[in-house]
């Protein structure tokens, strides 16, 4: 049964793969091709036992017909022995051995065809229990990829995060430093802003000069 050889070989080539499928996406799809080649195999081996049991079934439908044949020929042959027709008889006879012999014949061809329907049945049954048992194990290689992958992903996330979170405080020290300055500068104004008025206000009552004058300058001389 070459068939059957391509198959399990197909099966033991994936099931040496699986290991590998874990971390090896390509061993993934190896294996699903060789389980889809399994199927296909699986298939053609069904069509074999279809066209062995139609043939089983013509050669007993032939079988029951040559067995009416004999027991016909025989009464045929007992009539004409007692009409006392010897040379009919003997013919008659020698038909009814004719189709024993072939009755023997296809009753052979008919055990034949039972012990290879029975063995492709047994094969076809346990080559699909092996093929879903593959296909079984194949879904949880291809979940326990999907889960490494994502934990990956997820990694490579965190590490990537990890510089994007550094570099957004470092931006973010920046912004505050610069909002910091700023608000100083603001202070600062506001602080000199309220200084001049109050010079000017103080000025305007005459009690704070703002700087000095010529009209200064000349008293100060001539009291000297």
């Amino acid at each position: 049964m070459n068939i059957f050889s391509k198959i399990f070989s197909a099966l033991k080539g994936g099931a040496n793969e699986m290991g590998e499928a874990i971390v090896d996406a390509n061993a993934i799809r190896i294996f699903e091709q060789e389980l889809r080649d399994a199927r296909a195999d699986l298939a053609k081996a069904k069509e074999s036992e279809v066209s062995l049991v139609a043939s089983r079934k013509q050669s007993e439908a032939k079988l029951a017909h040559i067995t009416q044949q004999i027991s016909e020929y025989e009464n045929h042959a007992r009539k004409a022995l007692e009409q006392g027709n010897e040379n009919l008889a003997l013919e008659t006879a020698g038909r009814v051995a004719s189709l024993q012999n072939e009755h023997t014949r296809l009753q052979a061809d008919i055990g034949g065809l039972q012990a290879s329907c029975e063995k492709i049945r047994q094969q076809v049954s346990k080559t699909e229990r092996e093929i879903q048992e593959m296909e079984n194990h194949l879904a949880q290689v291809k979940a326990t990829d999907s889960v490494q992958k994502a934990q990956e992903s997820i990694h490579s996330n965190i590490l990537a995060g990890s510089s994007s979170v550094t570099s957004a405080k470092e931006s973010l020290e920046r912004i505050k430093a610069k909002q910091a300055a700023f608000d100083a500068r603001q202070a600062a104004a506001e602080e000199l802003a309220t200084q001049d008025d109050l010079d000017k206000q103080l000025a305007d009552a005459g009690i704070k000069k703002n700087g000095v004058s010529a009209q200064d300058v000349l008293a100060k001389l001539r009291s000297e």
